[in-house]
C-alpha cells in the first residue's frame, strides 16, 4: 500500500532527523513507526471507547452498563474454566 501524507514543517523536520539518527531511509522508519503502533497492545481506553459509544447511544445508564459488563466478565471467566 502506497500513501501520501501532508505534515507540518516542523514534524517533517524532527522525522527526517530521528529516521537519519536511527541510521534509516525516512519510508523505512516510517514502516517501522506505523508497525510498532499496530503491534502494540490497545490501551484500556481506546479498546473501551466503542463500547462507550455503543452505551451512549443506547440510552443505558452508568449502572446497566455495568450489570452488563459484570456479567460478560462472568461469563468470560465460566467460559475459560471450562474443560
Amino acid at each position: 500500500m502506497t500513501l501520501s501524507i501532508s505534515l507540518p514543517p516542523d514534524a517533517e523536520a524532527r522525522l527526517r532527523e530521528r529516521a537519519q539518527a536511527s541510521g534509516q531511509a525516512i519510508d523505512v522508519y516510517v514502516r517501522q513507526l506505523i508497525s510498532r503502533e499496530l503491534d502494540a497492545p490497545l490501551s484500556l481506553v481506546e479498546a473501551a471507547e466503542p463500547i462507550a459509544r455503543a452505551v451512549d447511544a443506547a440510552g443505558a445508564s452508568d449502572e446497566e452498563f455495568l450489570d452488563v459488563l459484570l456479567q460478560a466478565r462472568d461469563e468470560a471467566r465460566r467460559h475459560r474454566r471450562r474443560p
